[in-house]
């Protein structure tokens, strides 16, 4: 599912109340406008959050969700080093963070049939946080 992760990936814990506001509320719109489905999870930037910012999501409707594994895919590591990162880190319930934008991603696509494979085999299910 598509989630809420800002509009401008700014800080939160930085930014106004009206400034967290417009960040949660012009993403859920636009994000409504393009599947037909609201955002129901706001997984802020950075990971960066406070009370104040989980009050904000709240008020637009939105439950925080952070992560458990991150396998830094952002910095571009081998595909198998993704795989192996998260293999060694998982655990029941787990939340895996990777990305899809902001640079090339081919390493992030790569690994995916192989995460998902590995994951299935150690007797993990996937299931949408929100």
């Amino acid at each position: 599912s598509v989630q809420n992760h800002s509009w401008d990936h700014a800080s939160m814990i930085t930014l106004s109340n009206e400034g967290k506001n417009q960040e949660m509320s012009s993403t859920n719109i636009r994000v409504t406008e393009v599947t037909g489905v609201t955002p129901k999870c706001f997984r802020p930037p950075y990971g960066a959050t406070s009370n104040n910012v989980t009050k904000v999501a709240q008020d637009n409707g939105l439950s925080v969700a952070l992560w458990d594994i991150d396998p830094r895919d952002w910095a571009l590591p081998a595909p198998a080093s993704i795989v192996e990162n998260i293999k060694n880190n998982a655990h029941n319930n787990a939340i895996v963070l990777l990305h899809d934008g902001g640079g090339n991603r081919n390493n992030t696509v790569a690994a995916l049939p192989s995460i998902i494979e590995t994951l299935k085999n150690m007797g993990y299910q996937f299931r949408v946080l929100c």
